[in-house]
C-alpha cells in the first residue's frame, strides 16, 4: 500500500494560470520599457512554461539574456507572481481542497515537489493553509535548481514508502521512471496527453485522486 503521496503544485493542485499569465505579461512589458524585443504569447504559451524550473524556463524565454539579466527579471516575475497570489484571482482547482482532506483523513503521509522558487513556496503556504495537509513543501531552488528526479532521495530519506508521485508534466513522471514509483498524470494540468502516457494511472479531475491512489492498494 501506498504511504507517501508526492504531490506536484502548479497545474495539480493550483490553477496558477489564472495568476500565472499575468505575472508574465507583465515581466514583458518591463522587458519592453527596458528595450528588449519580446514577442507577444498566446495564453497557452504562457502556460505551458508552468511546471518547468526557473532556468529552464528563462533558457527558452528569453536566451541571450546575462545571468545576471535572468536573475533579476526572474525575481521580477516571481514578486508580481507572488503579489497577484494573494489576492482573489488565486485559486486551488475546484475539489483540491476535499480531495485532499480525504487522503490525509485516509492516513496517507502528503510531501510537495515543486518546480518553484522558495519565496513562491512561501506564500503559497500562507495564501492556501497547505500545511493543514503537507508535511513539507520542497522547491526545486532550493536545491540549487536541480531537477526533481535528484531531490528524491531527500524525500526518500525523511518518510516512508512506498511513494506514488502525482502531477501533471514529464518531470514528475520522469521522477517516478527514474525511481521506480508510481505515477498519477494529472491531465487537467498544464501539459499534454503525450507528457503522461507513461504515468500509471491518467486522471481528468482532481476528484478523481483517490479513487486512483486506492488503485495501488
Amino acid at each position: 500500500m501506498i504511504r507517501t503521496l508526492i504531490f506536484d503544485f502548479d497545474g495539480t493542485l493550483h490553477e496558477t494560470g489564472r495568476i500565472y499569465v499575468a505575472a508574465f505579461r507583465a515581466t514583458r512589458e518591463k522587458l519592453l520599457a527596458d528595450g528588449y524585443t519580446v514577442r507577444e504569447y498566446t495564453d497557452s504559451e504562457i502556460e505551458g512554461w508552468l511546471g518547468v524550473n526557473t532556468p529552464d524556463m528563462w533558457a527558452q524565454f528569453m536566451p541571450d539574456l546575462s545571468p545576471e539579466q535572468t536573475d533579476f527579471y526572474a525575481r521580477y516575475l516571481g514578486s508580481v507572481l507572488n503579489g497577484l497570489l494573494s489576492g482573489p484571482s488565486a485559486h486551488l482547482y475546484d475539489g483540491a481542497e476535499e480531495t485532499l482532506t480525504a487522503l490525509k483523513d485516509q492516513g496517507y503521509t502528503m510531501v510537495i515537489l515543486s518546480n518553484c522558487m522558495e519565496a513562491y513556496r512561501d506564500a503559497a503556504i500562507r495564501r492556501f493553509g497547505l500545511d493543514r495537509w503537507f508535511t513539507e513543501f520542497f522547491c526545486c531552488q532550493a536545491y540549487g535548481d536541480r531537477p526533481k528526479e535528484e531531490i528524491f532521495p531527500e524525500i526518500a530519506g525523511r518518510y516512508p514508502g512506498p511513494f506514488c508521485v502525482i502531477g501533471d508534466r514529464a518531470s514528475d513522471l520522469k521522477t517516478a521512471q527514474v525511481h521506480g514509483l508510481h505515477s498519477i498524470g494529472c491531465a487537467y494540468g498544464y501539459g499534454t496527453r503525450a507528457e503522461l502516457a507513461g504515468a500509471d494511472v491518467i486522471v481528468d479531475s482532481v476528484r478523481n485522486i483517490p479513487a486512483a491512489v486506492g488503485q495501488f492498494a
